[in-house]
């Protein structure tokens, strides 16, 4: 057994047994966990914090092993003790006591199933604070998956503008592409290896940069949209901010030559395109697609359908018929995000009522597609009373990473949830975990766009 001491002292001899689960967070009754995954601490729940001296955990394994905590802000579980747990075990029971106004309970176990499906190591995303009108602190950031340990990749010390849309191919750090808004170092990053470069964008001709990206299997050639975005604000809805495009294209854009292609599908005065996304085997490119219109006077109509168009990267050209694969608009709907899993058999991607910046609609819920049978269905383990937005896959498709404002409403946290392709259904989620669990309520931080990427990326490899 392993016994981090904290500043309180456990007895747990006259603990009352309580049949509910405990008020502590996270709660990990019923969830699925890759062995590799960096130990899940957990915390007293804000309500009652002040009135919490101690909070204890045991998680024991069908082996009749355990790890044992205990501390008075949260947990801090030796990571050593945790991997042999987890690596020998395919289910362990979580069992939680607390001392609350002095007296001490046992609440009802959780119980957590342990996958030996492997994670990747690490995940890449931003992380900003709060704010609208002003660029407040934010960066890109790496967190090691299996320690929970995070380090800047780059932040607003370097540049003092806004950074976006990081993107990788194939879950590498060898390819890697990142938007760079205003500040002293504007426009398009692409790194290639450890060298980086900025893409030069034909302004004149594309009246704007390039955005949301997805590189193509090749590692040379990425789609971009370009967007004339704008944030509008409610004044008598409960959703308080939108996020809408004046306009959107799409291009696929050569790294190597700068050079770029795009036909009557992408980019035309009729149509709204954005959000493009390879395919796994890199013949098909998936995009989000709307009627174009003066958005100022009708942002709730606002529909987008998910449409593929074939792509040949031998000649660099792209097809001229566009097929719908989700009729969102049909539906009422507004469809966003297309991700095909690394097989090729599955799309997840977010359903919301209108628009096309899901990350602000407390309605938006993940949705699997069989590409195979066209079936569609909830993702109903994911789905929680507030926003499930952007998403993406592990290099073998056995995970799903998402953000979710599950927790407040307020602040975007990803999510990790266990993926079975015969059956086509995911796991129960967790909340990736943290070196220190209580970053998430005391730093208040948005974290967006959740990559999973295989490798370790340091400050010095992004040069700006």
């Amino acid at each position: 057994m392993s016994f981090i001491l904290a500043s309180c002292n456990p007895d747990l001899k006259n603990a009352v047994n309580s049949n509910d689960l405990p008020p502590v967070f996270p709660l990990v009754d019923s969830v699925v966990i890759p062995s590799n995954i960096a130990p899940i601490n957990i915390m007293p729940s804000l309500k009652i914090a002040e009135a919490c001296s101690c909070v204890h955990i045991c998680y024991t394994g069908n082996d009749g092993n355990s790890v044992v905590s205990y501390g008075k802000r949260a947990t801090d579980i030796d990571i050593d003790d945790w991997h042999k747990l987890t690596n020998n075990n395919n289910e362990i029971v979580a069992t939680v006591s607390m001392c609350i106004n002095g007296q001490w309970t046992k609440y009802k176990q959780q119980h957590i199933f342990v996958s030996q499906d492997k994670i990747e190591p690490y995940v890449v995303y931003r992380k900003i604070a709060p704010g609208y009108e002003t660029y407040g602190p934010l960066g890109i950031y790496q967190r090691s998956l299996e320690t929970g340990e995070e380090h800047v990749l780059i932040d607003r010390t370097q540049t003092n503008g806004c950074m976006n849309c990081h993107s990788f191919a194939s879950h590498k750090k060898d390819h890697m592409s990142l938007h760079l808004r205003a500040g002293s170092h504007p426009g398009t990053l692409i790194k290639e290896g450890n060298k980086c470069h900025f893409i030069n964008v034909p302004t004149e001709k594309l009246g704007g940069s390039y955005v949301y990206p997805s590189w193509h299997k090749d590692g040379r050639h990425i789609a971009f949209s370009t967007n004339n975005t704008q944030q509008i604000f409610h004044e008598l809805d409960k959703k308080r901010i939108e996020v809408i495009d004046h306009w959107s294209n799409l291009e696929i854009v050569d790294t190597q030559t700068e050079e770029y292609v795009t036909n009557d599908i992408l980019t035309n005065d009729s149509t709204f395109t954005t959000f493009p996304h390879f395919s796994p085997d890199g013949k098909w490119l998936y995009f989000c697609c709307a009627k174009a219109y003066d958005v100022r006077f009708y942002t709730k109509s606002l529909k987008y359908a998910i449409m593929r168009v074939r792509y040949d990267v031998e000649t660099n050209t792209i097809g001229n018929e566009a097929e719908v694969i989700i009729d969102a608009p049909a539906m009422g709907k507004t469809a966003t995000f297309p991700r095909i899993s690394p097989d090729g058999k599955y799309m997840v991607f977010c359903l919301a009522d209108y628009g096309q910046f899901t990350i602000w609609h407390p309605e938006s819920d993940l949705y699997i597609m069989n590409l195979e049978t066209r079936e569609i269905k909830e993702c109903k383990a994911l789905n929680s009373n507030n926003v499930e937005s952007y998403h993406s896959w592990s290099y073998d498709g056995k995970w799903l990473i998402f953000s979710s404002r599950r927790m407040d409403g307020q602040f975007t946290q990803p999510h990790i949830a266990h993926f079975d392709s015969e059956t086509g259904e995911f796991g129960k989620p967790f909340v990736m975990p943290l070196a220190r669990i209580r970053d998430y309520y005391e730093e208040y931080y948005s974290y967006n766009v959740p990559e999973f990427v295989l490798d370790e990326i340091s400050e010095r490899e992004i040069q700006l």
